[in-house]
């Protein structure tokens, strides 16, 4: 039996009609939507435990009066302070709780990320259309996760910057199936995506450009053909539109730094921008593995690097300036540094790896830890069986899966925080649980217990060794045994020890 026929055969087993499909999509956005809402309802505010939330708000509310209260985050650009000024107001128009139309903008991004954003992604990449108990599964996963970081709960850019990311892939991916003006609004719509992600602090920047370049060769080969070639004429307009709009962004971001950033620098406001907070934290954070979740998760290496370049006296004062927000690396003083001590850099790197993809609970929790590993493995072995050779590999989605990875290019710089994995998170976790492989799984553990019902136990010797479990063993067992290792350099306690 073939994957779409089992699959098929798993999901109307799971009572899922393929009329019933758009009905279905519809009622669990909204599901996903109301649940959410709900939740931030209760809770009543979104800026009770962060406090990036706090200052950004404390602006926000004042955005409107003669006497803004200024706030650090305003390095983010333009993105950390609309549209909620504007839903601000609104409930103010409409007399109900100041962060309703927020709670509700918070749970729009969210049932869109996990009900058609992750699929869509998950479609793209392996062609396979997710069923609804898959979406119900995506869900119930990402709240549980993501609400830990309060990434859902609490004012921040991550949320919307996870989503405007799905989302100009999505429209990315649909411009080689249509045309004309259809072509052009899709065109326009990733240049103004990928301008909002690659302008809210930066992160995603080079994830930015490499759906950009996905989109430019998605307009190419999306041009009809005219006496055997491309008709150049279709494909200047697309690109013209995409890049103008992306660039339009970067315009209105400079216009707010002009109009509202830079008054408030002029009447003595200290702001620093996003430059001067990386340059701090390229050398501040060399030796921090994790922050803000749990335990902070130390790194030595980072710290003896630091201690090589400059001596133990001086490498002391330069991180206490640094701590203190009066000294940083540029650029080429990180670059310096990596080329003397390169194997060292690649193993802090990797640790941060480890460490983006343990989520622990913040205390060394199993349930937590071993889900997220096989949600990992799993996703690694389904881009395992779609890559037969080098020409799967070096294909156009390959701009996708680098776009993704490259949001996380800064917290291999810098440090981890959990909620900056959002779009990395979305696309292992999303290959897992709405791509092909789980509901093979399933069928395949279905006809052996059908086997074993009707046969001996003897023929299971007839089956093939199951490498794939040996491989997920050995991998969560690695996994545990690495992060294991870096908690146990990070003066822990009794802390480190893991736990159900």
């Amino acid at each position: 039996m073939n994957e779409k026929h089992l699959t098929t055969e798993i999901s109307k087993q799971l009572g899922e009609p393929e009329r019933w499909k758009r009905w279905g999509t519809a009622f669990l956005f909204l599901a996903a939507f109301s649940y959410l809402l709900v939740k931030l309802w209760v809770l009543g505010s979104m800026v009770t435990i962060s406090n990036d939330a706090a200052s950004i708000w404390q602006m926000i509310r004042s955005f409107y009066t003669e006497n803004i209260a200024p706030s650090y985050l305003l390095y983010k650009g333009f993105a950390s302070v609309y549209p909620y000024v504007w839903l601000y107001q609104l409930a103010l128009i409409f007399g109900v709780n100041e962060f309703f139309f927020v709670m509700a903008y918070h749970a729009l991004l969210f049932a869109y990320i996990t009900v058609i954003g992750v699929p869509a992604l998950v479609k793209e990449l392996t062609g396979y259309e997710t069923w609804l108990w898959q979406k119900v599964a995506l869900i119930i996963v990402f709240y549980w996760y993501w609400n830990r970081w309060y990434a859902l709960s609490q004012l921040m850019v991550d949320l919307p910057s996870c989503a405007f990311f799905l989302l100009s892939i999505q429209c990315a991916a649909g411009i080689s199936r249509s045309s004309g003006y259809r072509q052009y609004g899709l065109a326009a719509a990733t240049g103004l995506l990928c301008g909002l992600c690659a302008n809210i602090s930066g992160q995603y920047s080079v994830a930015a450009l490499c759906v950009m370049i996905f989109a430019a060769v998605k307009l190419w080969n999306g041009q009809p053909l005219f006496f055997g070639r491309k008709k150049p004429a279709g494909f200047l307009v697309s690109a013209g539109l995409l890049f103008v709009a992306m660039a339009s962004v970067k315009f209105l971001n400079n216009q707010f730094y002009a109009t509202v950033v830079q008054p408030l620098l002029d009447a003595g406001h200290n702001i620093a921008p996003a430059k001067s907070w990386m340059e701090r934290g390229m050398i501040y954070m060399l030796d921090i593995g994790r922050l803000f979740y749990g335990p902070q998760l130390y790194d030595d290496r980072g710290h003896q690097i630091i201690m090589s370049l400059y001596g133990v006296e001086e490498g002391t004062r330069l991180l206490q300036l640094a701590e203190a927000g009066r000294y940083g690396w540029r650029i080429p003083d990180y670059f310096r540094a990596f080329f003397q001590h390169p194997i060292d850099f690649l193993v802090i790197y990797l640790n941060r790896l480890i460490v983006m993809i343990s989520d622990d609970c913040g205390n060394s929790s199993l349930r937590s830890l071993l889900p997220g590993y096989t949600m990992i493995y799993l996703s690694f072995l389904t881009g395992i069986r779609h890559i037969k050779g080098l020409r799967d590999f070096f294909c156009l989605k390959l701009w996708l899966v680098l776009a993704v990875f490259a949001t996380v290019i800064p917290l291999f710089v810098l440090t981890v925080e959990p909620r900056y994995t959002l779009s990395l998170q979305a696309l292992l976790f999303g290959v897992a649980l709405a791509g092909p492989i789980v509901p093979r799984i399933i069928g395949s553990t279905a006809k052996t217990i059908r086997q074993l019902q009707e046969e001996k136990i003897s023929c299971l010797l007839d089956k093939p060794f199951p490498w794939a479990l040996l491989g997920w063993v050995v991998f969560c067992a690695g996994c545990l045994a690495y992060f294991g290792a870096i908690c146990a350099a990070s003066n822990m306690g009794t802390s480190l020890l893991y736990h159900w």
